[in-house]
């Protein structure tokens, strides 16, 4: 219950209930308490079956109007002052100490006469309101069977064994004595029994616990030593599978970087092959029409050769000159045709082998485990690179790529 000013009040509240029919007395203390007292007297009288017969049913009006009275005294003097808390306390308490409501005595559940009234009542109204009378010392009526009925079980329930009635029972009562010490004595049987089977369980539970347990430690720790291992291969696997993805990552990154390169200088060396073989035809036509020319000239020569470049004829040194220019100019023709045949093919073997050597650097790359070395990747990279000579060659020797000689044997000594 939570914190209010009158909470300590409520806590010492105390009232002395007395129901003389049934001798019961008791002093409850706290307003919880007397809740909880009228609150289970009020179930107890309403779980039975004749709620609507007397005198149960002044009981029950009783009770619930005790217990509303309280809840709601307990809900409206929570921060009330001094006097106006004894006020409402005291219009409470004297409906709490009531014994008697509308001529009826209250009874206690839990007393026999409680329990009596509570069972005659519930199995025959008619019994029960007439015993409960006869216990009240009201007038008694015998001009009914049921009233008559309930008169004598009040009666043998006051009288018990000095009744006449009950003497036969006393006979009944030796024998179920003799059966009662007979059953009291198997009991003590039973529990010397028990107790013998409970002390041979607990040594052969004994035995087994130390049998577990001389089982348990090697397997414990046969397992303990197996999660370990295992452990240890999955972080071993790991960190190899992590290692493994990076590699393939970088490999990756590698190959889209070079892939547009190995196809451009593929498309570059078919089209520098083609480029090539015209100029080739060039070189073939230009070389032909210079050795007909010549040959014609020899075999046939014109006018101006037969005059005599000795003599100053200008017909011979227009001749000469003429023939000495043309034979240049094809012959100039001769090799510029020539330069550029054998520069498109180097420029074509040029292209094939970046080509390759791009191929065989992703090919060290997959070995992984350090195949390339930092060094070795600029050596590389800067072969792919570099410039290549275009135009016409001055040496006739072939292109030379800068680290493919040792990338080759490199990757030949590695196989």
């Amino acid at each position: 219950m939570e914190d209010f000013p009158n909470k300590s009040k409520y806590n010492e509240l105390r009232v002395e209930i007395k129901y003389p029919i049934s001798e019961f007395e008791v002093e409850l203390k706290g307003i919880r308490s007397m809740v909880g007292f009228f609150q289970k007297e009020l179930e107890f009288w309403e779980s039975s079956r004749a709620t609507g017969s007397e005198p149960i049913v002044h009981f029950i009006r009783h009770f619930q109007l005790c217990r509303d009275e309280l809840n709601a005294f307990e809900r409206n003097h929570r921060e009330t002052d001094e006097n106006t808390f004894k006020t409402g306390w005291e219009s409470v308490y004297g409906r709490l100490r009531l014994s008697k409501v509308d001529g009826f005595h209250l009874l206690q559940s839990r007393t026999p006469v409680g329990q009596f009234i509570f069972s005659v009542t519930d199995e025959n109204p008619t019994q029960g309101l007439s015993a409960y009378y006869f216990l009240t010392r009201r007038t008694s009526n015998f001009s009914d069977v049921d009233l008559a009925i309930g008169n004598l079980k009040a009666y043998e329930f006051l009288m018990q064994d000095e009744s006449q009635i009950v003497k036969r029972r006393n006979s009944e009562k030796k024998a179920i004595g003799q059966i009662r010490n007979h059953i009291e004595q198997l009991g003590v049987d039973l529990q010397a029994e028990f107790d013998d089977n409970v002390l041979k369980y607990n040594e052969w539970r004994g035995g087994v616990e130390k049998d577990l347990d001389e089982w348990k430690t090697p397997f414990v720790e046969k397992v303990e030593g197996w999660y370990q291992e295992r452990d240890e291969q999955v972080e071993t696997f790991i960190d190899a599978s992590n290692k493994k993805v990076v590699e393939l990552e970088k490999l990756y990154t590698e190959l889209l970087r070079l892939e547009g390169p190995v196809k451009h200088w593929r498309l570059r060396a078919v089209a520098l092959g083609k480029t090539g073989r015209r100029w080739a035809w060039g070189l073939v036509g230009s070389t032909v029409v210079t050795a007909v020319v010549v040959l014609g000239v020899l075999f046939s020569p014109p006018d101006s050769f037969s005059a005599s470049i000795v003599n100053g004829d200008p017909l011979a040194i227009k001749g000469v000159i003429l023939y000495g220019t043309v034979i240049s100019f094809m012959a100039y023709l001769i090799k510029t045709f020539s330069k550029m045949t054998f520069s498109s093919f180097h420029l074509m073997r040029d292209a094939e082998e970046r080509e390759q050597l791009t191929l065989g650097y992703l090919a060290l790359l997959e070995k992984g485990d350090g195949a390339v070395t930092e060094k070795e990747r600029e050596l590389i990279l800067e072969a792919l690179f570099s410039r290549s000579e275009t135009g016409l060659i001055k040496h006739e020797s072939g292109p030379t790529m800068p680290g493919l000689t040792g990338l080759v044997e490199r990757a030949q000594g590695r196989k």
